[in-house]
């Protein structure tokens, strides 16, 4: 009877180990997680930025190539920086004023930040601004006297100021070789007065260049004028936009245009 009973016992006691083991599986071993060198959620076979923490999908991190608080995402011109409400973009200056366009009450006419870019009156084209000429409607006479309240004095002018433009008058600046003499050093320190009182930025050195026969003495002479010109001026007024115009024809000489 025992031996008959021996047999089913086991078969009943492997049904229930069966039956628990299906019930209760053998816990799995976690699996070991990607790498991911910097740490930003993003496996480092998926991370474009692998050793850099950026943001999903790509693992890298927001750009803002020219610095201006515009991430390149969002930036139409990611790499001229630009004010945050401009869409990253530079504000636009259509006449090259300085003043940009939405804060320049005169857009399409080059003028002065002082002037909200517009150009201020010169009724006389003395180079000082009506508004702070003592004689808005007589030219001031630059001959070294009084030469600070733009009304004119007994005397000989030293310079020719009109039209934003400063032509030597009075004795030679230049020899023939184009050396800078002592009374063109004294007209150049009294044109840095006048673009000091006209508020100038920009100048331009315009001398008479031959139209051909590069090296000969005539444009030797120009390009020895214009660069003591320009040493002179940018000595007295640092920071002034300097450049020189060679000019040729009938009237073409020395002269300082300015703006």
């Amino acid at each position: 009877m025992l031996r008959s009973l021996v047999p089913g016992a086991l078969s009943l006691a492997l049904l229930l180990a069966l039956g628990w083991l299906l019930l209760h599986p053998h816990p799995r071993l976690p699996e070991r997680p990607a790498p991911d060198l910097d740490g930003d959620g993003v496996a480092d076979a998926l991370d474009a930025c692998a050793r850099e923490a950026g943001l999903l999908p790509d693992g890298c991190p927001p750009r803002d190539s020219d610095g201006d608080g515009a991430l390149d995402r969002d930036d139409e011109c990611p790499e001229r920086p630009g004010p945050p409400g401009n869409r990253g973009c530079p504000d636009r200056d259509g006449d090259g004023d300085g003043v940009v366009d939405r804060g320049d009450r005169c857009p399409a006419q080059a003028g002065h930040p002082e002037a909200e870019g517009c150009a201020p009156a010169d009724s006389d084209e003395d180079g000082f601004w009506d508004a702070e000429d003592a004689c808005p409607e007589q030219a001031e006479v630059w001959n070294g006297r009084d030469d600070v309240d733009g009304c004119p004095d007994p005397g000989a002018a030293r310079l020719e100021v009109a039209a934003g433009r400063i032509a030597p008058a009075g004795p030679a600046w230049f020899s023939r070789s184009g050396r800078l003499t002592r009374a063109g050093r004294v007209g150049l320190q009294r044109a840095a007065a006048v673009l000091h009182a006209a508020r100038a930025r920009r100048v331009r050195v315009q001398v008479a260049m031959p139209g051909s026969g590069s090296g000969t003495a005539p444009q030797r002479r120009a390009e020895r004028e214009a660069a003591a010109a320009i040493a002179v001026l940018a000595h007295e007024r640092p920071g002034l936009a300097l450049e020189r115009e060679d000019l040729s024809g009938e009237g073409a000489g020395f002269a300082l245009a300015f703006e």
